[in-house]
């Protein structure tokens, strides 16, 4: 093997545009964190390279990474042959997650100045994430009530079973071991814990939801009629207790627990210049923020974009035409309808 490492991978190899792209970046937001002493760090632009690579590769585990930084010629050539655990790799990306965003912006600047990026066409669209989470973990909130209830009654029995055996274990050994609560009623009683606290977020969306509709009525002039549920969620709302902001979503006609991702790319070089993650499933209420991304990462707002019929509304409409946005989106008859020349 060669002793100097770049000679490793061939010339027109994708990591030396992503070494001299991050060196470019500026990391002082991460940079700072490390001022002020203790144990020495690995260094934050080796680090910061490595994720951009993994990323790339679509490499999200950082378990999967540190394995790369084993066996990836060109991972151990961006790295300078260090090998960060995955704890390390974990903790760095959690730190610094708000500044790694950031980072994002300025590579769409630097595509930009080096004409990768007009903002001529812009397409966007959503697709559905997997969280990690099952679906399975989540519960209605009329389940939770029944559950709360069993539950309940499960541990109540479970006090009086243990009673009843702890005194006879108790004459039975003596000082003996056998005078403990059963440890499955540990777990129960940590998950009738968590179901109270998913019931309780569920009440305090609801009433939040009815406060921001109440004003709304009333900034327009209109009185707002008493909710019929008395300020309780809808029966069949879920709450996921393994991620409660993911929720049941659907992808390729099947049932998932995860997330809506937006991602603009612009036409000309197919650089991404707007990606949003949310856990509203519709893809048309994004749009504005998307837009609004775009003209943040870039400057202004593209002259047009291709969208598909999920961004079809009336309000997507008017907010396109106030920023002066030529869309082509097919329209959504199930949508509110609208005028030309969007049709």
């Amino acid at each position: 093997m060669p002793v100097y490492l770049p000679d490793w991978v061939p010339v027109n190899h994708e990591i030396n545009i992503i070494g001299p792209l991050v060196e470019q970046l500026d990391l002082s937001a991460i940079e700072r964190a490390y001022k002020g002493g203790g144990h020495p760090a690995y260094n934050p632009l080796m680090m910061a390279k490595v994720l951009f690579y993994a990323y790339r590769l679509g490499v999200r585990s950082s378990r999967q990474i540190e394995r790369m930084l084993y066996e990836n010629i060109p991972m151990r050539v961006l790295s300078g042959n260090q090998q960060p655990d995955h704890w390390t790799i974990n903790q760095f990306r959690r730190r610094h997650q708000e500044a790694l965003a950031g980072l994002f912006r300025q590579t769409v600047v630097m595509a930009m100045k080096a004409g990768l990026v007009d903002l001529k066409h812009v397409a966007a669209d959503g697709t559905k994430l997997k969280a990690n989470a099952s679906k399975h973990s989540a519960m209605s909130y009329s389940r939770m009530a029944d559950e709360e209830k069993r539950l309940a009654a499960e541990i109540d029995t479970w006090f009086e079973e243990s009673d009843a055996v702890d005194e006879a274990e108790d004459r039975e050994m003596g000082d003996r071991r056998g005078n403990e609560v059963p440890p499955h009623l540990v777990d129960a009683k940590k998950r009738l814990e968590a179901i109270r606290r998913a019931r309780a977020e569920l009440e305090a969306e609801e009433k939040a939801k009815e406060e921001a509709h109440k004003k709304e009525l009333e900034s327009q002039g209109r009185k707002p009629r008493g909710s019929k549920r008395g300020g309780k969620p809808r029966a069949r709302a879920q709450r996921n207790f393994t991620d409660p902001d993911s929720k049941i979503m659907v992808k390729s006609g099947q049932f998932i627990q995860g997330y809506n991702a937006q991602v603009a790319v612009d036409s000309k070089s197919q650089v991404i210049v707007s990606a949003t993650l949310d856990n509203l499933a519709p893809d048309a209420p994004h749009l504005p923020a998307v837009v609004d991304q775009i003209k943040e990462n870039c400057g202004r707002h593209p002259d047009e974009m291709s969208l598909d019929a999920g961004y079809f509304s009336r309000a997507n409409v008017e907010v396109l035409e106030e920023r002066g946005i030529e869309a082509f989106i097919p329209p959504d008859w199930n949508a509110q309808p609208c005028h030309p020349p969007f049709l």
